[in-house]
């Protein structure tokens, strides 16, 4: 990968259906002249206000903003290294200790919810980078519990993070879980059968990993730090949690609409706040 300090943009950016929708509704020159402003925004850092576009057109296109600067900010954690974490792409593979190392196996009891990609890793702030940061940070692995539906996803970090912290991350067998990413990788096996894995139904929890994945850094963290729900009835459906997580689905309807409607199909949306 070829990364620069003083040039963060990237020579490439992804462009969601889901904004295609919303500006081909515009008409042809409307849409190409915002699909100018987006690449110049994205490639050379260029103000959506300096393209001219109606007030309305670029109150649409700057609710795209925060997900360009979130793919270009994971772009550069990716090229400063595995010491800022894994944000910027998919983990290097890491050698898996044997059955008996000290490994925490899953049992047929211990089961992830069956949905999107198995082998799918939800990103995790590394913060403060270095091999040694996390060690005694429960609060680092909540968001692994969470997606893997732990009732009491800051429990089982925390339970997580005692069991393994006072060997200084060395497994029975000797190997020494040095890294981020093999601690991570720990924690996706741990073993939680004593903790159900039912906070959510298989679809709701997939739901919020996809809105996860796009939210920023504040919303991810009510996500895993607060009680929220979701509540299907008849033709209705319900989010409960902190306002903030509902102000900004409705802010961001252009990205996030498809998401909901894809797990809530045609149900009416409305939110309850805790």
């Amino acid at each position: 990968m070829d990364c620069r300090e003083d040039d963060i943009r990237k020579d490439s950016m992804v462009f969601y259906r889901s904004w295609y929708e919303a500006l081909n509704a515009y008409g042809k020159k409307t849409f190409c002249d915002a699909l100018k402003a987006i690449l110049e925004y994205a490639f050379n850092g260029t103000p959506i206000e300096s393209h001219g576009l109606s007030a309305k057109v670029s109150a649409l296109l700057n609710t795209f903003l925060p997900i360009i600067d979130k793919n270009i900010e994971d772009y550069r954690n990716g090229c400063k290294g595995a010491k800022y974490g894994y944000r910027g792409g998919r983990p290097r593979k890491q050698p898996q200790p044997e059955t008996g190392g000290g490994f925490e196996n899953k049992s047929p009891n211990d089961t992830d919810s069956g949905t999107d990609n198995e082998n799918e890793t939800v990103s995790v702030n590394v913060t403060d980078g270095g091999a040694s940061s996390p060690h005694t940070n429960f609060e680092f692995y909540i968001p692994v519990f969470f997606f893997r539906n732990a009732r009491h996803p800051e429990r089982q970090a925390k339970k997580f993070v005692e069991h393994y912290a006072p060997s200084n991350w060395k497994l029975t067998g000797g190997e020494y879980m040095a890294t981020d990413q093999q601690r991570i990788a720990l924690a996706q096996r741990w073993d939680i059968r004593d903790d159900s894995c039912d906070r959510f139904k298989p679809d709701d929890l997939a739901m919020w990993k996809e809105l996860y994945k796009i939210a920023p850094l504040k919303i991810q963290t009510l996500m895993i730090s607060q009680s929220v729900k979701l509540q299907r009835k008849d033709d209705t459906a319900t989010i409960i949690g902190p306002r903030e997580i509902s102000e900004w689905i409705e802010a961001n309807l252009p990205t996030t609409e498809p998401i909901v409607r894809k797990w809530l199909q045609k149900r009416k949306l409305s939110y309850a706040y805790v």
